[in-house]
């Protein structure tokens, strides 16, 4: 069974960077978006069975940062019973990007972006 990956980032460029590094990994399903609006209208849509286990979700968005999706995110679906991990996706990490997000639980780390495939794969690996 592949595993349902979500990508949340303003950025087209690092977009299409995730576009080439994701359709060449196997057992990988996945889906973009550009604004942490359009990603809470995805999942608003997304079905039961393509709801994604990892969300990855860049820090700062011009119309809501990284971690007003996650606080949107835990009103809206934490009750529905989703076994999804969210990671937060940054350029730089300053130390109060960090002491912000220990403050919240569904936040499973921080990564540098890009994503890498050697990163990409220790996170799956680790959830298995």
């Amino acid at each position: 069974m592949k595993k349902k990956l979500f990508i949340v980032d303003d950025d087209e460029l690092t977009l299409q960077l995730y576009d080439l590094l994701l359709e060449d990994m196997e057992g990988i399903s996945f889906n973009t978006e550009s604004s942490g609006t359009s990603a809470l209208m995805f999942l608003e849509n997304c079905s039961e069975n393509d709801w994604p286990e990892f969300i990855f979700v860049d820090i700062n968005m011009p119309d809501m940062t990284g971690y007003e999706f996650v606080e949107e995110y835990q009103k809206r679906y934490s009750d529905r019973g989703h076994e999804c991990r969210i990671y937060i996706l940054t350029s730089s990490v300053s130390h109060r990007d960090l002491e912000m997000g220990k403050n919240i639980p569904l936040i499973q780390d921080f990564l540098s972006k890009p994503l890498t495939e050697d990163s990409l794969n220790r996170i799956l690996e680790e959830a298995v």
